[in-house]
């Protein structure tokens, strides 16, 4: 496994750098496909001094990501805060390629919609309340590489990465598409007609 370990803001310390390497070290006893883990540790002036130190893990495992970040008032409680997190996310990411549920049929990894597409009067209906919000600014762009996949593989990602939504290249319908996380704690599908 190669190891990245970086500051932001701040000078990683080498007695940090050992503990954070001792931590990732244990990561990989339980998750052995660990390609490569990036880590990111940085420091912010904030009014909250239980925030100012954020770490953040990235994993990349199979040609997936595993991802988590964590706050708190000093390096070293904030790397052990994002351990206990990514823990879980492995779990999650074990128990959704070795698990139970992918030992049946091909069933279990259709996604079964509740609903159809939203209406064009829903669509317009959030468009208006997005922008009664505060006008924000463009402050960060990303690029990366489409990696063709399928929707279930797309929620599986999402909730890995911890994030809202998830941009990728549907195998199934060979379209762009965006899988999302509902207020309702269900998921909705996006692609163009």
């Amino acid at each position: 496994m190669q190891l990245v370990v970086k500051g932001k803001n701040m000078e990683v310390s080498e007695k940090l750098r050992e503990s954070v390497e001792e931590k990732i070290s244990r990561l990989e006893r339980v998750l052995p496909d660990i390609a490569e883990a990036e880590v990111e540790l940085s420091s912010a002036k904030t009014k909250s001094a239980g925030s100012r130190y954020e770490a953040q893990i990235t994993l990349k495992v199979n040609g997936n990501l595993i991802r988590a970040e964590q706050y708190a008032g000093d390096s070293l409680s904030a790397m052990d805060a994002v351990i206990e997190k990514i823990d879980r996310q492995i779990a999650r990411y074990k128990h959704s390629k070795f698990g139970a549920h992918n030992r049946g049929t091909s069933e279990s990894k259709t996604m079964r919609p509740k609903e159809t597409v939203s209406s064009a009067e829903e669509e317009e209906e959030e468009e208006e309340e997005e922008e009664e919000e505060e006008e924000g600014q463009l402050v960060r762009a990303k690029r990366f590489a489409l990696k063709p996949m399928d929707v279930p593989e797309a929620l599986e990602q999402m909730q890995l990465l911890g994030h809202a939504f998830f941009f990728f290249f549907n195998s199934e319908s060979n379209k762009v598409s965006v899988v999302y996380k509902r207020r309702d704690g269900d998921f909705g599908l996006i692609e163009p007609e």
